[in-house]
């Protein structure tokens, strides 16, 4: 019986010390990636004279689509300099009312009406395809309906794209809002900045953001354009981004808080389920190799969260991990120009356990639709 005990607790904490190095393995791969990601493309704004198509596919945007365009007529870049293009795809409301508004303070606005979307084609891929079919220039800024710029985004684009860079991932920030939610989803969302510019770092991009994000016309057939991922609903960004990095197309990610994005989050619980179904959608048109690496992560993440249950002595590793968790998390926050607590990261540890084991699986289930709910 004590033989039987004692080889039960070898096995566990050998699984422990196992999901241990996996998981130190991956903080090791977060901070090295995001400190090359840094030297790479630095914070320093370079003039250059580049001409921008801003891009923004709309569903019913009635709501918001009025803020972002105002934040497009607020740009310190010369408004000579770029042109806008908006898709208004199948829209039922305002929308193209409210475009058409704002032409006369936005001459360089245009707009089309997508009326019926082919076949397995996903709708927001579609509507963003025949924008780039339909812009002037080169060098594209994709932003979503309900995403405002701050004034000195185009300019922190138009630098980015002056010293070679045929991709930028942006990060879309958000306003505070008062609900328990709040305190799981910004440590979420510095964790995904982090695992962006960490894999644009390691020179494997794999992980944007549809919001706001930019690339050159180049960049995007190079990729094969939209062609090998149209009947994925979501992607636009993710999938997109990882067809370039494998065409060896250069990426940058945007540190300088000029050259970010703001939209709405999701409130509730019920808009935070539909939008994280939605982008999980995309995870099973991953290259199996971030399948996998996605995989031990979270795996090696729950491994370390529910073996103490089984063996309380091991509650001193998770103590490790949370600590570790809440030092590296910190680090990226005040680089993402955030502000995390001790509250908010245990939150967000529990939560991201619930989050693996229920909500992620959904994305996997069912058919997925573009809306609103979080951002398109």
């Amino acid at each position: 019986m004590a033989l039987s005990a004692l080889m039960e607790y070898s096995m566990t904490v050998g699984v422990a010390t196992v999901a241990g190095l996996i998981y130190l393995y991956y903080l090791t791969w977060l901070i090295q990636g995001i400190q090359k990601a840094r030297r790479t493309a630095g914070m320093d704004i370079q003039t250059a004279d580049i001409y921008l198509s801003i891009i923004i596919a709309a569903h019913n945007e009635e709501e918001s689509i009025h803020l972002t365009l105002e934040s497009l007529v607020e740009q310190h870049y010369s408004h000579e300099k770029f042109e806008i293009v908006v898709v208004a795809d199948r829209c039922t409301d305002d929308t193209i009312k409210i475009v058409r508004d704002f032409q006369g303070r936005l001459p360089q606005l245009r707009y089309l009406e997508i009326v019926e979307v082919p076949e397995n084609y996903s709708p927001k891929k579609y509507a963003i395809h025949r924008a780039i079919e339909l812009a002037q220039y080169n060098h594209l800024v994709l932003l979503d309906a309900d995403c405002q710029l701050t004034p000195g985004a185009l300019t922190c684009f138009s630098s980015l794209f002056g010293q070679g860079f045929e991709a930028v991932v942006s990060i879309p920030k958000f306003k505070r809002f008062s609900t328990f939610l709040y305190s799981y989803y910004l440590p979420e969302r510095i964790l995904a900045w982090s695992i962006a510019a960490a894999a644009i770092g390691h020179e494997s991009a794999f992980l944007s953001f549809g919001p706001v994000w930019a690339y050159s016309r180049d960049a995007y057939r190079k990729a094969g354009g939209m062609e090998k991922i149209a009947h994925a609903l979501s992607g636009d960004d993710d999938l997109l981004v990882n067809q370039m990095a494998k065409k060896a197309v250069p990426v940058a990610f945007c540190f300088n808080p000029e050259g970010w994005g703001e939209t709405r989050a999701p409130h509730t619980v019920f808009e935070f389920i539909k939008q994280r179904r939605r982008h999980h959608s995309a995870g099973r048109y991953y290259d199996p190799k971030i399948q996998i690496g996605y995989f031990l992560f979270h795996l090696s993440n729950l491994t370390l969260w529910i073996l103490p249950l089984f063996q309380p002595l091991l509650l001193v590793l998770l103590i490790c991990k949370v600590v570790l968790d809440f030092s590296v998390l910190s680090r990226a926050a005040r680089i993402f120009h955030e502000n995390l607590n001790l509250v908010q990261a245990i939150v967000f540890e529990v939560g991201l356990a619930f989050h693996h084991i229920f909500i992620a699986p959904l994305g996997f289930i069912g058919k997925i639709r573009w809306g609103k709910s979080g951002g398109a």
